[in-house]
């Protein structure tokens, strides 16, 4: 339209209709059955406890969504997107989120969200999920019996020490710019080799020229690799072939000093946080 993109009619009288008035204008003190369905009132009153600065964090989610979800989605994913490349996609995505992070005060307001919808999240039961469910006793019966199973309290925890991993002040900003960086020089060293294959890495491969394929890999700034070392060694144990891509990637004889900018610090902690992942595997298993 004139004024830019919109969602369709249906999903914009949603959020128009449903979603916004809730979010931004439902108290605890007003709702019921007949005027929520996202919220349920014990989940609002938690939501509410976030304090008079974050208070309204849920409904600067729901009006960017809005004004902003549409445009986001037509760039990302339309065949007419501007979007040139992997490194574009990256770079539009981080400046996105950017925008997101700041707008929303994600780093202060998400985390006492986080932590408000943990508490909340066991006993939870809006119209949505009746409607969702059709009414059947059985489905909802199933449902409370996981939602009262499932261990809230470390996947609140998990979430948190992953905002606060996400939020850690770089050189590039945040630590989520820092990530988006990453993702812009793998999309292009993706697209070098299985794209566009720039050097004819295929040709190589397929006669055997291991002269030419080692010339190719010490540009750095390929996966070729991939092809030749990551199979060498197969393995059954969980998440092995990824250990194994990462070793060769980070380990390469040819490119192992400069391959540090894409494993950055904040990222490295993130990956080593032993409270987080026992968090994770505390959910997994409930």
């Amino acid at each position: 339209e004139n004024e830019g993109y919109v969602f369709k009619e249906a999903i914009t009288n949603f959020l128009d209709e449903r979603m916004i008035p809730e979010l931004c204008e439902l108290t605890s003190d007003k709702i019921n059955i007949l005027n929520s369905y996202f919220l349920d009132p014990i989940c609002l009153g938690e939501l509410e406890s976030v304090g008079p600065r974050c208070n309204k964090f849920k409904c600067k989610l729901a009006q960017y969504v809005k004004e902003n979800g549409p445009r986001i989605v037509h760039t990302l994913f339309n065949k007419e997107s501007p979007l040139g490349s992997l490194r574009e996609a990256a770079k539009f995505l981080g400046k996105e989120l950017s925008a997101v992070f700041e707008e929303t005060e994600m780093c202060t307001c998400g985390k006492k969200f986080i932590k408000a919808a943990s508490k909340c999240a066991p006993s939870y039961y809006g119209n949505a999920v009746f409607e969702d469910m059709g009414g059947e006793s059985y489905r909802m019966v199933n449902f409370a019996t996981a939602m009262r199973n499932i261990d809230f309290d470390a996947a609140g925890k998990a979430a948190t020490l992953l905002m606060d991993h996400l939020c850690e002040d770089t050189s590039s900003g945040k630590c989520i710019n820092s990530i988006v960086e990453v993702a812009a020089k793998a999309g292009d060293a993706y697209e070098t080799t299985f794209i566009y294959d720039t050097y004819n890495a295929a040709e190589a491969i397929h006669s055997g020229d291991e002269e030419r394929m080692i010339d190719i890999m010490k540009k750095c700034d390929n996966l070729l690799y991939f092809h030749i070392h990551s199979y060498e060694k197969p393995t059954d144990k969980p998440f092995g072939k990824y250990a194994m891509h990462a070793k060769n990637f980070y380990c390469d004889e040819y490119c192992k000093e400069g391959r540090g900018y894409f494993y950055p610090c904040c990222m490295r902690k993130m990956f080593g946080d032993k409270k987080m992942r026992e968090n994770v595997l505390k959910v997994i298993e409930s």
